[in-house]
This record gives C-alpha cells, sequence and structure tokens, in this order.
C-alpha cells in the first residue's frame, strides 16, 4: 500500500505544472519516471544500511545528477524532412 501511495504521489508531483511547484511532465514520462525515482530511493536506504560511512559530499552529487535527470522535460526533436 505505501509503496503504491509513494508512486502516486511522485507521479502527481511529476505531473503537476511548474507554474504550482510540480515538474510539467507528461503522464506516460511520469510514470516511469516515478517509478525510476522510487527504485532510486529505496536503492538508498539500502546503500545507507550497508554503507553507513558513506561520503555524503560524493552521496549528495550523485542523488542531485538523478534528481535532474528524473525531472528534466524530453527533448524534442523537430521533424526532419526528407531532401527533395
Amino acid at each position: 500500500m505505501f509503496d503504491a501511495s509513494m508512486r502516486d504521489e511522485l507521479h502527481a508531483w511529476l505531473t503537476r505544472d511548474r507554474a504550482v511547484g510540480g515538474v510539467g511532465l507528461p503522464a506516460g514520462l511520469a510514470a516511469e519516471r516515478a517509478l525510476a525515482l522510487q527504485c532510486f530511493i529505496d536503492g538508498l536506504a539500502m546503500r545507507s544500511a550497508r554503507e553507513p560511512d558513506l561520503d555524503r559530499d560524493q552521496l549528495r552529487s550523485a542523488v542531485q545528477d538523478m534528481v535532474d535527470k528524473v525531472t528534466r522535460q524530453p527533448d524534442i526533436a523537430a521533424p526532419q524532412q526528407e531532401e527533395a
């Protein structure tokens, strides 16, 4: 139950408009990224238990990089025109 509600909350935040504190992702992409973020958070808890003296600066940098990637807007490339 907790896992499903956590993922629902992550999805709601990822789809919420940026103007009101969300990320503004499309629903399908937000579902994928909510799952990825949830797995990442679960992994952090396991890593903390296994390696309690992990370098905090290195951890902070890794977490920030992951959050930046999960919250990044998708690249929408312009359609390629065929040559005549």
